[in-house]
C-alpha cells in the first residue's frame, strides 16, 4: 500500500531555543589498562535505577500544514509467507554470527555496540566485553570495577560506546546517579588508540553541572554521538527529587580529550532545550547523531515520545569556542506510541516496549540524516512496528518515511547503520503473539524502496518475564549497530533475545548488503570437529555450507578425497556452477576404521583462488573387553 502522506515543514527558529553555552572543566583522568582486570562473579542481581523516566509528556503540535509533496510507504512483512509489500529481491549475506554477552546481574540489559579495524567492543548492563572479529571473546570486564580508580563509589549504568573513525580512538560513556549522595557524574573512557586492548583513561565527570554551576540535577538515558571535532553527550535532566527538568547536550572538543595525557578537558553546555517552533514545550530525549560526513554543522533529532507529526531536527557550529545551535521542524507521517509487547505465552507484567521516543543514535552520512524509532502499527493498531526516515539536510525536507511492520507482531528498539554505499540496515527486537522476543535485522539497498523481509539472527528461545521482584518485566532500553571501519560495506548488530525461560541473551552479526566483486566463496566453519566413536559404528554427521557471495559465478569440480574414516555426501552432484547466492551443502560422517586421533582436511577444487581447504578433526576408539 501507498499512501500520498507526507508533509515538509520548515519553521523559523525562535529566540529560546536553549540556555548557554556554558564552559566547565573535567578533572583529571586516570590511566586504566585492560590487562590489570579479571573476570569477576555476577553481584547481586538489581534492576538499574529508574526515577520517572516517563513522567514528562510532550504535547504534540499536529497543526503542521499538509503539503503533500512526497510519498510515503507502510510495509507489511512477510511472517506468514503471504503475498506482502516487501523486497524480496535484495538479499543480504550474513557473514558471521556468534553469542554475545550473557545475562548478567541488570535489568534491562542495553546492548550497544562498536567496531574498530580489528575488534569489536560490546557492552550491557553492567559490563563490557571485547573480542576480535571471530567472535573470540578477548576480555570481560565489570564496569564498577572499570571506574573504581576515578570513582570509588561507582554504580555504571546505561552503556554507550563509539569507535571514533576519524581520530581512531574508542569512547565509552556510563552513567552514575546517587539521590542520597546528591551526586550525578558522567563516567567517560578513551582509549590511547585503535586497540581497545591495553591503555585507557577515565574521567569520572558532574552531570550535576552545567559549566562550572552547580544544577541539582542528574543525567539519565544519554546518547552518544561524535563529528570530526567533538564528542557530544545529550540526556534528560532530573532533580534528585525524581522530577524531570530539562534536556541537555554537552560538547567535548576532541583536542584535550584525545593527548594520551589524562588532562583536564574543557566542555560546553546547553541545557533547556525547547521545541524549535513552540519555545514554551521543553523536549524531552534528544539523540546526537553518529557523522560520517566530515561537515561543518553537527545534527541532533528529537522525536516525541507519546505521539507526533513533526521531527525536529537540531543543528550545531562553532563548537570549539562558543557553540550555537538552530531548529527546525520537518513533517512526518502522525504517530503514536506503544507501551508493551505481547510475546508467545504470554505473561505479567507484559514485555515492556518503550516509548515512541527515539532510542538510538541517527547517521548522518552525505547531507543525509537517518533514524528509526518503534510506533503503533497504524494497519494493526495496537501491534508495533519500525519508522525509518531519512532527511536531506540540504533542503530541509524527507526523502523516505517508512512504516515497517506485520500484523500479530511487535517490533522495538531499533537500531540502525548506513554503508558506504547508502544501503541502510535495521536491527531490533522482535515478538509476537505466537513468538518469543528474538533478534533480527531488516535492510533495503539506496536504489531500492522496499525493505526485506525479517532476517532472523537469533530466534527467542522461550517466554521471559523478569522482574527482580519490582513491577516491571524490563527489556531493551536499546540495540546496537555498526558500520565496520575497516570494510564499509560491512555491518554489525547487537541485538537482545530469550536464550531460556526468564533469560535474555544477546547476539552479534555481521552482515553485508551487496554482492562481492567478482568471486566469493564463503564457508560458516572454523573446521569440522567430531565426538570420539567406536571403530565399526557410525558417529556424527557434520554439514558444511558453501556459497557463492559475489557477482561472478562460480565452478566447483570436485571434492578432494577424505581418509576411509570419513564419508562424504553433496547436496548437488558436481562439477556444478555456483551463481550469486547459491549454496552447496556437503555432509561429512564419522565412522572410524582406525583408532587413535584422526586428522584430514576436506578441500573443494574450485576456479575461486582464495577458497582453501577445511581442517576435519576426530577420534577413533576401540572398547577393551578384557
Amino acid at each position: 500500500q501507498i499512501l500520498l502522506f507526507l508533509i515538509i515543514l520548515v519553521v523559523k527558529v525562535q529566540a529560546q531555543l536553549y540556555t548557554g553555552p556554558a564552559e566547565g572543566t573535567s578533572a583529571i583522568g586516570v590511566l586504566v589498562n585492560t590487562g590489570s582486570f579479571i573476570e569477576s562473579a555476577i553481584s547481586n542481581p538489581d534492576e538499574k535505577k529508574v526515577f520517572n523516566k516517563f513522567t514528562y509528556i510532550e504535547q504534540p503540535d499536529l497543526s503542521q500544514p499538509d503539503n503533500k509533496n512526497s510519498i510515503e510507504r507502510i510495509y507489511v512483512e512477510d511472517t506468514f509467507g503471504k503475498n506482502v509489500l516487501v523486497d524480496s529481491t535484495v538479499k543480504p549475506l550474513v557473514l558471521k554470527g556468534f553469542n554475545g554477552i550473557v545475562e548478567t546481574n541488570s535489568i534491562p540489559p542495553d546492548p550497544y555496540i562498536a567496531v574498530g579495524p580489528n575488534h569489536i567492543l560490546s557492552q550491557v548492563n553492567t559490563s563490557f566485553a571485547i573480542s576480535d572479529k571471530n567472535g573470540n571473546r578477548l576480555k570481560t570486564i565489570d564496569a564498577t570495577g572499570w571506574y573504581q580508580s576515578a570513582l570509588s563509589v561507582a554504580g555504571p549504568f546505561d552503556p554507550k560506546v563509539i569507535y571514533d573513525q576519524y581520530a581512531n580512538r574508542w569512547v565509552m560513556v556510563w552513567l552514575d546517579q546517587d539521590n542520597a549522595a546528591q551526586r550525578g557524574t558522567l563516567l567517560i573512557s578513551v582509549s590511547d588508540d585503535e586497540n581497545p586492548l591495553g591503555a585507557w583513561y577515565n574521567w569520572a565527570v558532574p552531570s550535576s553541572v552545567n559549566g562550572s554551576t552547580a544544577a541539582g540535577n542528574w543525567s539519565d538515558y544519554q546518547g552518544v554521538g561524535y563529528d570530526q571535532n567533538a564528542i557530544y553527550i545529550t540526556s534528560n535532566q532530573f532533580n534528585f527529587s525524581g522530577s524531570f527538568e530539562y534536556s541537555k547536550v554537552r560538547i567535548i572538543p576532541k583536542t584535550q580529550l584525545y593527548k594520551n595525557t589524562g588532562e583536564a578537558f574543557k566542555f560546553f553546555d546547553l541545557w533547556d532545550i525547547r521545541n524549535p517552533i513552540n519555545s514554551g514545550s521543553r523536549v524531552f530525549s534528544i539523540r546526537p547523531s553518529r557523522s560520517y560526513a566530515n561537515s561543518s554543522d553537527y545534527y541532533m533529532v528529537h522525536l516525541p515520545q507519546g505521539s507526533g507529526n513533526a521531527a525536529y531536527i537540531y543543528q550545531i557550529n562553532n563548537v570549539a569556542t562558543a557553540p550555537v545551535m538552530t531548529g527546525y521542524a520537518v513533517s512526518i507521517k502522525t504517530y503514536s506510541s506503544i507501551s508493551t509487547a505481547n510475546q508467545l505465552g504470554g505473561g505479567s507484567p507484559a514485555l515492556e516496549a518503550g516509548n515512541a521516543s527515539l532510542r538510538n543514535e541517527p547517521v548522518h552520512k552525505d547531507d543525509k540524516l537517518h533514524f528509526v524509532h518503534s510506533v503503533n502499527n497504524p494497519l494493526f493498531s495496537g501491534y508495533a512496528a519500525l519508522h525509518y526516515v531519512q532527511v536531506n539536510l540540504s533542503t530541509k525536507k524527507v526523502i523516505e518515511d517508512v512504516i515497517y511492520g506485520a500484523n500479530k507482531f511487535f517490533y522495538i528498539y531499533p537500531a540502525l547503520a548506513v554503508d558506504k554505499n547508502n544501503n541502510v540496515a535495521l536491527t531490533y527486537s522482535r515478538s509476537g503473539d505466537e513468538e518469543y522476543a528474538g533478534a533480527f535485522f531488516t535492510a533495503k539497498l539506496a536504489n531500492t524502496t522496499n525493505f526485506v523481509p525479517s532476517v532472523t539472527m537469533q530466534a527467542g528461545k522461550a517466554n521471559y518475564v523478569k522482574t527482580f521482584s519490582g513491577t516491571r518485566n524490563r527489556w531493551g532500553d536499546y540495540n546496537g549497530m555498526w558500520l565496520d571501519p575497516s570494510n564499509e560495506m560491512s555491518i554489525w548488530a547487537f541485538s537482545e533475545y530469550t536464550s531460556a525461560t526468564n533469560t535474555w541473551g544477546t547476539w552479534t552479526t555481521e552482515l553485508r548488503l551487496e554482492a562481492y566483486t567478482g568471486m566469493h566463496l564463503v564457508h560458516f566453519s572454523n573446521g569440522l570437529q567430531f565426538k570420539p566413536t567406536e571403530l565399526g559404528h557410525t558417529g556424527d554427521t557434520v554439514a558444511v555450507i558453501i556459497s557463492n557471495y559475489g557477482s561472478q559465478a562460480v565452478q566447483l569440480d570436485s571434492i578432494g578425497k577424505v581418509s576411509k574414516n570419513f564419508l562424504l555426501v553433496s547436496s548437488k552432484p558436481l562439477p556444478l556452477t555456483l551463481n550469486a547466492y547459491d549454496s552447496l551443502t556437503i555432509s561429512v560422517i564419522h565412522k572410524p576404521i582406525v583408532a587413535g586421533l584422526l586428522n584430514d582436511s576436506l578441500k573443494v577444487y574450485a576456479n575461486d583462488p582464495a577458497f582453501g581447504s577445511l581442517p576435519i578433526s576426530a577420534k577413533g576408539y576401540v572398547i577393551d573387553a578384557s
